[in-house]
């Protein structure tokens, strides 16, 4: 089994969800003992990374005592000695410190340390298998203490990741939804094409009301990097990981490439077209309200004839269009009863 480092994240963010504490209230409210610096952060914003807080990475000191091999700090010495730090950002700062909070939140409302809240709130409910516990030194990184860690950490087995991560992505869909909490995030050169930060995942798309196209997370540290990302129509999902580094943009556009489908042609028989439109039909959401640059998208991925599809998906019965062709509607996943493919 490897760290999987930050991929605990949307893990981590899904127990604070199955709380069921408000996310509109303060961290302070639920944890006693913290100073103003953290109390006064609100848990949606920890969630998703707007909260103002810095991330323990720019205390030189931590990366200087993880350099030298030294055992980790108390969680109480590391907030203690991040105080003399920026908490004031605005917008999008990935913070540590944040999901430390969050990670506390979860230990003192469950009443069990970090994995086994993480246990019984997500991994067992979910049906999730292949993860451990990690607290003691792992023996291809013998030197470092996994406490270093704050923000929460556990270990997987390779190939018990990608479809974990999958399985989660489709709870949030059926749930909260895959955009609750959804922000951009204003870094060049990340591998997404509109990227942003929902509660615990790292988004490509979403933004005012368009779909989300991949939704994943990024996971670091000393011996093991790894990528994790889930195609958000049909839930595939797969995982890069290396003990010598990788670039995680190259990553996600590596990912993106081997998980969609290359576009392909319409069929010329009627019954084997009819099952490539019901197929598409599943990439779409019911009665949802589509933009003409929304459906296109979705068929771009799968068709090399756009204007074709569109218009069969519309004649055949499965989309409403409005006769301004500003709005499209999913009607139907199967086949009108009624037509006749002879």
């Amino acid at each position: 089994m490897i760290p999987v480092y930050s991929i605990s994240k949307p893990f981590l963010a899904q127990a604070v969800v199955a709380l069921g504490v408000d996310l509109e209230s303060q961290i302070g409210e639920h944890l006693q003992g913290l100073s103003a610096t953290y109390a006064e952060r609100q848990i949606g914003r920890l969630l998703n990374h707007t909260s103002g807080l810095s991330d323990y990475s720019a205390l030189a000191a931590y990366n200087e005592a993880v350099k030298a091999n030294e055992p980790a700090w108390s969680r109480e010495e590391l907030l203690q000695r991040c105080e003399s730090l920026n908490h004031a950002h605005e917008g999008f700062e990935y913070s540590n410190i944040g999901y430390l909070l969050l990670l506390m939140l979860v230990e003192t409302r469950n009443g069990n340390r970090y994995y086994e809240a993480l246990r019984e709130l997500v991994l067992e409910p979910l049906g999730i298998e292949g993860f451990a516990e990690w607290t003691t030194r792992h023996p291809a990184i013998p030197d470092y203490d996994p406490g270093w860690v704050y923000s929460g950490t556990f270990l997987a087995d390779p190939a018990a990741i990608a479809p974990a991560v999958s399985r989660l992505a489709q709870h949030r869909a059926s749930t909260i939804g895959l955009t609750a909490g959804l922000k951009p995030v204003p870094y060049p050169n990340t591998g997404f094409a509109e990227p942003g930060y929902s509660y615990g995942f790292m988004n490509d798309g979403g933004r005012d009301g368009g779909n989300v196209r991949f939704v994943g997370h990024g996971g670091g540290g000393p011996g093991f990097q790894l990528m994790v990302l889930v195609q958000a129509t049909n839930f595939t999902a797969l995982v890069d990981y290396s003990t010598t580094g990788i670039d995680q943009a190259a990553s996600i556009e590596a990912l993106k490439a081997r998980l969609l489908p290359q576009p392909k042609p319409i069929a010329r028989r009627l019954p084997k077209r009819m099952l490539q439109l019901e197929d598409a039909t599943r990439c779409l959401t019911l009665n949802r309200a589509y933009s003409e640059p929304e459906v296109n998208r979705v068929i771009d991925a799968l068709f090399e004839d756009r204007m074709m599809a569109r218009r069969l998906l519309v004649e055949w019965g499965f989309m409403t269009r409005t006769t301004d062709g500003r709005e499209y509607r999913l009607q139907r996943r199967a086949r009108p009863a009624d037509l006749d493919l002879s």
